[in-house]
């Protein structure tokens, strides 16, 4: 039993570490919800800009819907978690009054989101004269 204690005060401690860690300002790092078949499309994606961007790492981690939305709201709090977020829109609402998401408006020319649908649903969701969502599709997909 004190050897069990001793192991896991040994574990605690090196987890406590690596979380403590400054984190590589060269890593982003996606937190999503895909099916299988879309996960696999983003792996390629990622693994195709790691090649033409090197020095950067690309990753993905997949979280069922709750279980993102409560982590993800957990690790920002604590100043850590995901550079992106893939998941469902209702999730915006909750990110945006935590002010644990910023606005995207900043990180794209005009003419890239004039390119989406805006009928009959727009794809750029705005809120507060701010950005918070470009829908990568649009309609009930559960």
């Amino acid at each position: 039993m004190r050897t069990f204690r001793f192991r896991w005060l040994g574990w605690c401690c090196i987890l406590f570490l690596f979380y403590c860690s400054p984190r590589n300002p060269h890593r982003i790092l996606v937190w999503h919800s895909m099916r299988p078949a879309e996960a696999k499309v983003l792996r390629q994606a990622l693994g195709r800009f790691e090649k033409s961007h090197p020095g950067w790492e690309f990753r993905e981690l997949y979280y069922q819907n709750e279980t993102a939305r409560t982590n993800f709201m957990i690790s920002a709090l604590g100043g850590s978690g995901p550079e992106l977020f893939w998941g469902a829109s209702d999730n915006i609402g909750p990110f945006m009054e935590m002010g644990v998401i910023q606005p995207l408006e900043g990180f794209f020319s005009p003419a890239f989101l004039d390119s989406f649908i805006s009928e009959p649903i727009p794809a750029c969701i705005w809120m507060n004269g701010h950005l918070w969502q470009i829908a990568d599709r649009v309609g009930n997909h559960l």
